[in-house]
């Protein structure tokens, strides 16, 4: 919300800010993955994490363009946030080594 309020600097300040907090999760989403995925697989998730970042969130102007009504375009976007919050519950979880 700051960036689209503020102006000059400001705004600057503001996207340097999101893309570090942005860039956050990529390190620990690379720790992540090698333990989650067998050894054979890893480059094909690798590959499959770029693809859904950079390809399919390519897609996210798209959608939001295409409905453009104000409401409309950010509830269709909190219904897909929540089925991705939920979809990772559904994932087999690793049996605890004791």
């Amino acid at each position: 919300l700051w960036m689209s309020v503020a102006q000059g600097l400001e705004r600057l300040v503001a996207a340097c800010l999101l893309a570090f907090v942005h860039f956050m999760n990529q390190p620990l989403y690379n720790s992540l993955l090698p333990e989650f995925v067998p050894p054979g697989k890893r480059s094909t998730w690798y590959g499959f994490s770029a693809m859904m970042g950079f390809g399919l969130g390519a897609v996210g102007p798209w959608f939001v363009g295409t409905f453009d009504n104000y409401r409309d375009s950010y509830s269709w976007l909190a219904g897909i946030a929540l089925l991705a919050a939920i979809f990772p519950l559904l994932l087999p979880r690793p049996a605890i080594e004791t």
